[in-house]
């Protein structure tokens, strides 16, 4: 079974949105960048202010953060 990270949705300073095998997972936060990023491995090494973390479990681009910034 895969884990990890399988796609980024959309990233910005503001918000990451990486989807997983077992959901959406939004990285809201304040001067955000996407340092490393392997599909391959599924690991993703985010830098910058985490203000908020929120997790869409089975729903694809689910939650509101996934929708407002597609």
């Amino acid at each position: 079974s895969r884990t990890g990270v399988e796609d980024v949705d959309c990233f910005n300073e503001q918000i990451v949105v990486l989807r997983t095998p077992l959901g959406t997972l939004s990285v809201a936060g304040a001067g955000l960048n996407i340092s490393q990023l392997s599909l391959e491995s599924g690991r993703v090494d985010i830098e910058g202010e985490v203000e908020a973390l929120e997790y869409s479990g089975g729903k694809k681009g689910g939650g509101l953060l996934g929708r407002l910034f597609r």
